[in-house]
């Protein structure tokens, strides 16, 4: 049973993936034991739990090995969301903000590509997000979050995979995410082969929504 702070069960509404101040963990004995976590809650249950991060305030950066070995191990998905991390330095330099706020932009830059590189080695299933409307990233960009995924060591195809396939697993997602008899017919046209160059997905002829072109 996870807590935070005050004793209430947690919300069962959402997924949700949160880092807790002050979170009791029962373990059986009767006796909480109190510490700074990350909690992964999917279909309304705990389905992960790991350390606090090295550092506060990006989830992506697990930095242990043996976080990255028990997330592999356990199937967890890793969202990495470098778009806000690059969003975040970009501002920094564009209105000049102080030395210690560009210092710590470029630290979570920097944190988040060697978290995603050591998790493509380790075995990590990874999905595709942007963290789009709530902080720098914006949406539209998720072809910018590909090509960040494959600057940190993955294949073009694996890229792919993690923002079609992979994502749709992640959130329980079965009419969508792969082309294949039955499925929704939603789909983007391309004006080049992304598996060449994964940048391709920023040459969009034409996009399909149930099988009608709205784009």
């Amino acid at each position: 049973m996870v807590q935070k702070s005050a004793e209430r069960e947690p919300d069962q509404g959402s997924d949700l993936g949160f880092l807790v101040d002050d979170v009791a963990l029962w373990d059986g004995t009767g006796s909480p034991v109190h510490a700074r976590m990350s909690v992964e809650v999917r279909d309304g249950r705990v389905r992960w739990i790991g350390p606090e991060t090295k550092r506060p305030g990006n989830p992506a950066c697990f930095s242990k090995n043996s976080d990255l070995e028990e997330m592999a191990k356990n199937g967890t998905f890793l969202v990495p969301t470098m778009s806000v991390w690059d969003a975040m330095l970009y501002y920094a330099r564009a209105v000049d903000w102080p030395a210690n706020r560009k210092k710590r932009a470029e630290d979570l830059r920097e944190g988040s590509r060697k978290a995603v590189s050591a998790a493509i080695v380790a075995g990590v299933k990874i999905a595709l997000g942007t963290d789009a409307g709530g902080g720098a990233a914006r949406h539209g960009r998720i072809a910018s979050e590909a090509e960040l995924m494959v600057e940190c060591g993955m294949e073009p195809k694996d890229a792919l995979l993690a923002g079609t396939s992979s994502a749709a697993e992640l959130i329980g997602e079965t009419e969508r995410g792969t082309i294949e008899k039955g499925k929704i017919a939603d789909m983007i046209l391309l004006d080049a082969n992304p598996l060449e160059n994964v940048s391709g997905l920023r040459l969009i002829a034409a996009i399909f929504q149930g099988g009608l072109r709205v784009a």
